[in-house]
């Protein structure tokens, strides 16, 4: 069964994938992978049966991502990634685990980084709970910034199930459903539209105890304990118990009688009812006092969250006083009334920012070019004869310029047409002339004509 997947890096065609491994003879059994994440399960380790002296490493229990950034790169040169998926095998049998391969299909991939063009701006992401009380959390990042466009989506929770509560998301720009009854809400990547997004449901209806106590500036300092009145009811709604200096309600069942405090429902700005525990029936709250808020389920009382009060960690104890309040916050699953918006602007450019970028980072890279450079691509296998293509890069251009090379004499040596992206501000050169033979070695000078961008001039040597 499937256990998890390795990740290789290479920048030779994938002759080599970074450090070899051998066996207990000296022999290339393998390379050690760039990452490496497996499923959280009981397999993990080194698998128990090796060969030769090798057991294959079954990963950490790391959890399976589906997003990897590999920051040890260089703009210009070339890599190779190979992403390859393993099973877990079977020791009692002696059926060592199995990976697939790297050299061809889907796995496989070449890419070269290059920076931006000048006064380039990411997408944006801008996500908006319009309506409901719940905390639990929406995540959405730029995945694909080249597929990001204008465009507005709604989501809609779906609670009507008593199992699982489901996510629905459309786009209203084009009037499609991008995702439907999606009802992984632990974190679970959740991929669309350039976009990976992951979405945290509150497991349970709960306090949250960091959050909640005597409001800011509340004089009564008695010890409080939260918790759940029997089995009462989770109520998904935060809470404010405000202390006066007179008469503010009247508590109900057990013994209702006069109170110096009221209870609020804060997410929905309502007064609610409330029981009132007056242990010593001193009518004072004091120590070993409890309040327990009411909610009415079909017009029948209930009691909710409890509040019980303690004595002071430390000091004398202060009871509540006028104008003192205790918050009670609470984890609130999504519900049916919770509606979300998401809306993403496309990537951009800045163009005061871009003028000036453009001035004072486009260059050639490398400068001096020494013989050869790690810039350049291998030939197209091992058996391939020669050197390989000789190669520059004028970087830092914007999305559209020409590019015109001279001698020092003021000679046009060879004419370049960049047409990029917002994504690519790079153009090679392989060394030509506009003849296709290869340039002396000297000093050269360059000329970008990048229009509303402006000019810009250069030099760069070629050292053979």
């Amino acid at each position: 069964d499937f256990e998890g997947y390795k990740i290789y890096k290479s920048t030779d065609k994938g002759q080599t994938w970074g450090e070899i491994i051998t066996d207990a003879y000296g022999k290339e059994v393998g390379f050690k992978p760039l990452a490496q994440f497996d499923k959280k399960d009981n397999v993990q380790g080194l698998f128990p049966v090796d060969k030769d002296g090798v057991k294959f490493n079954l990963g950490k229990n790391t959890g399976l991502v589906h997003t990897f950034t590999d920051k040890n790169v260089i703009n210009g040169v070339t890599y190779y990634y190979a992403v390859t998926a393993y099973d877990s095998g079977y020791a009692s049998k002696g059926i060592l685990p199995v990976e697939s391969g790297k050299f061809k299909g889907k796995n496989l991939v070449s890419v070269m980084p290059t920076p931006r063009v000048p006064g380039y701006e990411d997408p944006q992401i801008t996500i908006e709970h319009q309506s409901g009380y719940s905390t639990s959390r929406l995540k959405f990042n730029v995945l694909d910034p080249r597929v990001i466009e204008k465009t507005h989506y709604e989501v809609f929770v779906d609670d009507s199930s008593f199992s699982k509560t489901a996510i629905n998301i459309v786009n209203t720009t084009k009037g499609d459903t991008v995702v439907k009854n999606f009802t992984q809400l632990d974190g679970e990547p959740l991929l669309f539209d350039g976009m990976i997004g992951q979405i945290f449901d509150e497991p349970v209806i709960t306090i949250i105890d960091s959050l909640s106590g005597w409001a800011e500036g509340s004089k009564g300092n008695l010890g409080l304990e939260f918790s759940l009145f029997r089995s009462g009811v989770r109520l998904p709604r935060d809470l404010e118990i405000r202390f006066f200096d007179h008469v503010a309600d009247t508590s109900v069942l057990v013994s209702p009688q006069p109170i110096n405090f009221q209870v609020w429902n804060t997410t929905e700005n309502k007064q609610m009812d409330v029981i009132y525990f007056d242990k010593n029936n001193n009518d004072t709250v004091d120590v070993g006092d409890r309040i327990v808020p009411i909610v009415y389920v079909h017009g029948t009382p209930k009691g909710s969250w409890k509040v019980e009060f303690k004595q002071p960690g430390s000091g004398e104890a202060v009871n509540p006083q006028p104008g003192d309040a205790i918050k009670i916050t609470i984890a609130k699953p999504f519900e049916g009334i919770d509606h979300y918006v998401i809306d993403t602007e496309p990537n951009k450019v800045n163009m005061e920012k871009a003028k000036k970028d453009f001035m004072e980072n486009v260059a050639v890279i490398p400068n001096p070019y020494v013989v050869a450079s790690s810039y350049e691509v291998p030939p197209p296998s091992v058996f391939s004869a020669g050197r390989g293509e000789r190669r520059v890069y004028f970087v830092n251009l914007p999305p559209k310029c020409t590019i015109r090379i001279y001698t020092l004499a003021g000679e046009l040596i060879r004419e370049i047409k960049h047409e990029g992206t917002l994504l690519n501000g790079t153009e090679p050169w392989d060394l030509l002339s506009s003849e296709g033979l290869e340039i002396s070695y000297g000093v050269y000078i360059y000329h970008v004509d990048a229009g509303q961008y402006g000019k810009k001039i250069g030099k760069f040597a070629i050292i053979k």
